[in-house]
């Protein structure tokens, strides 16, 4: 989201001309009373969403946020550790096998 609040753009919102990273769906915005606009804008600007992901890899619209050589260093990296993991779990489960039936 920018900086700067919605509420110092125009109190009239139409589709055109209100921010695009506002996340107002445009129809609500006609049913609000011009007065109210800018307050409702203003407000809905200042809510922060947390999310929680588990895993190397972050979801697509986090990973998104990141500038084009980040992401592609984050999405080696998560590669590089599915491969080490898959190898690692492979030496674990042939060690195991070989173990049970040896004895």
């Amino acid at each position: 989201m920018s900086d700067t609040p919605a509420s110092a753009a125009s109190d009239s919102w139409s589709e055109d001309n209100r921010p695009s990273d506002l996340p107002i769906p445009p129809d609500l915005l006609n049913d609000i009373p011009e007065e109210q606009r800018a307050q409702l804008i203003q407000l809905v600007s200042q809510i922060e969403v947390f999310g929680h992901f588990s895993g190397p890899l972050p979801p697509p619209n986090v990973l998104n946020h990141y500038d084009a050589d980040t992401r592609k260093v984050i999405v080696a990296e998560s590669v590089e550790f599915r491969r080490h993991r898959n190898k690692s779990e492979s030496r674990t489960l042939h060690f195991f096998s070989s173990r049970k039936f040896s004895h």
